[in-house]
């Protein structure tokens, strides 16, 4: 029989007409348009703008001079596509191709375009991409034909500038003109983990810079010319061409419209994300400083320009610098500089304070921003890498309320205190589960109406659908295990959104985070040390659309017996019992086994790393371009004899996975090292002795 409703439940009219009806719901759950994490106070929120475009991993959004009914998107595989700034858009077409020219895949691609500042006249632009052999990043010219103006010929291409570097990340790729007529660009340090080139603090090269260029004139020898007040054209050994310097990866840059002041977003390494402002000359600390903390030992303060904000891992891995908004649209947020985390799927706005501090607080959730961009009027377009733009709107009616503050007001259980959960919540059991520090995890789940597979390896729940993870830890001297957290994921109208709830000490409830936070656990056997609890905002980290965001509910990881009522059932037939998941008829029955048990350790390591890393190492995942899930064969994960392009950990002859031997591969090397170069970089502070056993073995008995 399908599941009963709880008699006290009020049904939600707006819940129902969301979700097409039929079952209720606990009132704190609501599912309104979208439910921000803050109150609004500026009464904001995102909304998918042109909502029949779709784009290929866009990285940017652009206006044109003197063109203010068009945008201009980057695509990082090498296209610009062009059309009419209109919300009932259908089409784009095709302004420029470069996908035989630029090299793409993780972090390479186009990655930046700045049209000249007298376009309409000149009808000249300048483009950022990679390419190789050997692998560079290029600054290039382009122009129109008088001809066809709509059009761009990739063959009227000049190349100005080419960087060579060792490695496929850290490409920077940001150009842009400033207030002077100068035209800017960010390169990254090269590559790698830890600045093996130690290129931020090199003034003899162009990694880990911002380059200030005229390229409107030219110097002997040169397709540009170096302004002749740049901070370092008198320095002996310096480049003229740098403006500033000690960058890790300044991803993204933008000049303010109203003060001309420059804002960037550098990427981090391992622990902090930094907002700066920059002028001229500054040193922006990289690799001696990673945002406010030291990242070298002995790094000196003197001569550093400190992050305006900079922030760590329990709130995002990956900034994305936006811009300060001078639109008219919502005047509340007027001045505020909005920025955006890749990792976290979060959009902030920053005020500066007249006292020199900060206030931060998130707007709304998007997800993979990779770009904020401005229409002619200086109204926020969000650039979200899975294929859309988003812009701020007002929401409609009055402020909403936030969500709940406390776990016991959102209904989710019967009896907080007690754990006991709602009667319209069901639990679910995974066969592979991810590492979490030694927690123990118990899940449930809530569904409007009956999901949907996916394909053989995913599975979609509508709108309304309500995910629970509960953490515990057995503390020494503990009665009880110790109620760590509890994560919450909502599918509300815009997305899914995600809510992370700490335990206070007396172990009643949990109140809702804003931010991270860290706590000390004791183990019985082991020495006392951290447990991350992560922000709110970080779930998208993990829970990535490449992925389906619902990692836990797959065919292969929910096909197993479980325990209900007097009897064990198939758990895939007892959810379809139950109207959460349709039946699992003609499925294949392909069932993901337990890293932690059974009796084949190579099978065990690949699961390991499909729970653990898949998400992001997936085709169009967020993360390099090699393929970490148990379905796909081992000649087809591009990582057995293929070479790192982000790092090789100081080895002579480094393979990301090399056949028979560990110790020579980055992927098993990386599981074992904590900090900064630590995968999974997100919510662990322990290293998993199984995982790096399991993953060493696998590796040793490839040939």
């Amino acid at each position: 029989m399908p599941r009963q409703c709880h008699p006290g439940v009020v049904v939600l009219a707006l819940l129902l007409a969301a979700c097409g009806g039929g079952r209720s719901a606990p009132a704190a759950l609501v599912v309104r348009h979208n439910f921000p994490l803050v109150p609004q106070t500026a009464g904001v929120h995102l909304a998918v703008a042109y909502p029949q475009l779709r784009f290929a991993a866009p990285v940017q959004v652009v206006v044109a001079p003197g063109d203010s009914t068009r945008l201009f998107v980057v695509e990082q595989g090498g296209q610009i596509r062009v059309f009419h700034d209109d919300p009932a858009a259908n089409s784009s077409s095709s302004f420029l191709d470069l996908s035989g020219v630029v090299t793409a895949g993780g972090e390479l691609g186009l990655l930046g375009l700045a049209f000249d500042p007298g376009y309409a006249q000149n009808r000249t632009f300048y483009l950022c991409y990679t390419e190789q052999p050997p692998l560079r990043v290029v600054l290039a010219r382009c122009t129109t034909d008088a001809a066809d103006p709509e059009h761009a010929d990739p063959l009227r291409r000049q190349e100005l500038l080419a960087v060579e570097k060792p490695f496929g990340n850290h490409n920077g790729g940001q150009v842009a003109f400033g207030p002077d007529g100068m035209l800017y660009l960010s390169i990254g340090d090269g590559g790698g983990g830890g600045d093996p080139l130690a290129s931020g603090q090199d003034l003899g090269a162009l990694l880990g810079k911002i380059l200030r260029l005229d390229v409107h004139r030219t110097d002997p020898g040169l397709p540009y010319a170096v302004p002749a007040d740049n901070p370092f054209v008198a320095t002996a050994g310096a480049r003229g061409e740098i403006w500033a310097y000690g960058l890790r990866n300044p991803w993204r840059f933008s000049f303010d419209r109203a003060t001309g002041e420059l804002w960037v977003g550098d990427v981090g390494q391992g622990a902090r994300e930094e907002i700066d402002l920059v002028t001229t000359g500054a040193n922006l600390g990289w690799s001696q400083w990673e945002g406010g903390q030291p990242f070298r030992a002995g790094a000196r303060r003197d001569g550093m320009t400190f992050p305006v904000y900079d922030y760590g891992r329990d709130t995002g891995f990956c900034v994305i610098g936006g811009v300060v908004y001078r639109g008219a649209a919502l005047p509340d947020l007027r001045g505020a500089y909005l920025f955006a985390d890749h990792g976290a799927g979060v959009v902030r706005a920053l005020l500066r304070n007249t006292d020199g501090t900060v206030t931060v607080a998130p707007i709304d959730n998007v997800p993979e921003p990779a770009a904020i961009g401005e229409t002619a009027a200086g109204e926020p377009i969000v650039v979200s890498q899975v294929g859309q733009l988003w812009h701020l709107v007002h929401s409609s009616g009055t402020p909403g309320a936030q969500f709940p503050q406390l776990l016991s007001q959102t209904g989710l259980f019967a009896d907080t205190a007690a754990l006991l959960p709602a009667p319209w919540l069901f639990d679910y059991e995974v066969n592979a589960a991810s590492w979490k520090d030694g927690a123990s995890t118990r899940r449930l789940v809530y569904t409007p109406g009956v999901g949907s597979f996916r394909g053989e390896d995913s599975a979609a729940l509508p709108v309304g659908a309500v995910l629970v993870k509960h953490f515990e830890f057995d503390d020494a001297g503990a009665a009880a295990p110790r109620r760590l957290e509890t994560r919450v994921l909502v599918h509300e109208m815009a997305g899914w959104s995600g809510y992370v709830y700490a335990w206070n000490e007396a172990q009643t409830d949990a109140g809702l985070l804003a931010g991270g936070r860290t706590l000390k656990l004791q183990p019985r056997d082991a020495p006392a040390r951290s447990y991350t609890i992560p922000a709110s905002t970080a779930c998208g980290g993990c829970h990535t659309a490449a992925a389906g965001v619902l990692l836990g509910l797959s065919p292969p990881q929910l096909r197993r017996l479980v325990h209900r009522g007097a009897q064990d059932v198939d758990q895939l037939d007892w959810l379809a019992h139950g109207g959460v998941l349709p039946s699992p008829a003609g499925l294949p029955a392909n069932v993901l086994p337990d890293p932690y048990g059974g009796d084949d350790p190579a099978l065990r390591a690949r699961a390991w790393l499909h729970s653990n890393c898949a998400h992001c190492h997936r085709p169009q995942g967020t993360a390099l371009d090699f393929d970490l899930r148990y379905g796909t064969a081992t000649a087809a994960m591009n990582v057995v004899g293929v070479r790192p392009t982000a790092g090789d950990l100081g080895l002579a002859d480094p393979f990301r996975v090399a056949a028979g031997n560990r110790e020579g591969s980055v992927l098993w090397l990386r599981l074992r090292m904590p900090g900064s170069q630590q995968m999974p970089p997100l919510c662990t502070d322990l290293l998993d002795p199984v995982g790096e056993l399991l993953v060493g073995s696998w590796i040793d008995g490839l040939r």
